[in-house]
């Protein structure tokens, strides 16, 4: 009997042995991130703040991210300091060119040297965001983008989905994954996230666990 006994707790230890482990892993390979999932339709007025320093790069990414965006024969209103302007885009819808007058927008923020600019633009962040990772190539955009007190800056792109950025006055790394974005970490509370919802471009804001391999894909 006591050798029964004993073969049944030798057996036990080595099948929760077995799994315990198993389970933990899975555990550990899901992390906490803060989802954010954006109001369908919202439209808002995002500030690009172009840095004299920065001038170049920042009109070269405005200008992917943009084309991007905006459809053939498709206009918009940007604000350049205090006066307003019609932007065109020709081509096709990732193609093509944004074109101020006879001007490349590129051409047009190289040419405003000087005083900052600020270039208004309104758009749904929702496809903003997930138009992001068709400017993979832009290394790093070189000015501030701001919605109401949300603002963000220094937003690097890498090849899976990966965004670095800083969210009023922080550091961030985050994934775009199905229109939606994925903060690392708890960051419900965050200055930033609080923004963003205060502004009504965000539908919610919730705290989920989930592997980074399947945000990477």
């Amino acid at each position: 009997m006591k050798k029964r006994l004993l073969s049944l707790v030798l057996a036990l230890a080595l099948i929760f042995g077995v799994i315990a482990p198993a389970a933990s892993a899975d555990a550990a390979a899901k992390k906490r991130y803060t989802k954010l999932t954006f109001a369908k339709g919202v439209t808002t007025e995002v500030e690009f703040f172009v840095l004299e320093e920065k001038r170049e790069l920042a009109a070269k990414n405005l200008t992917k991210t943009l084309n991007a965006m905006m459809k053939k024969n498709s206009t918009l209103t940007i604000t350049v300091g205090e006066k307003d302007y019609t932007v065109k885009k020709t081509g096709k819808q990732g193609k093509g060119k944004i074109m101020v007058g006879d001007q490349t927008l590129a051409a047009f923020i190289k040419a405003n040297t000087g005083k900052s600019t600020y270039v208004t633009v309104k758009v749904d962040l929702k496809k903003a965001f997930s138009y992001v990772k068709m400017a993979k190539k832009a290394a790093a955009y070189g000015f501030r983008v701001e919605v109401n007190d949300a603002y963000f800056q220094n937003l690097k792109i890498s090849k899976k989905n990966k965004i670095t950025f800083t969210g009023n006055g922080k550091k961030f790394t985050a994934y775009i994954k199905g229109g939606k974005v994925y903060i690392k970490g708890g960051q419900v509370k965050s200055s930033f996230v609080k923004e963003l919802k205060k502004a009504g471009v965000i539908k919610s804001a919730k705290l989920v666990r989930v592997k980074t391999s399947s945000l990477s894909k």
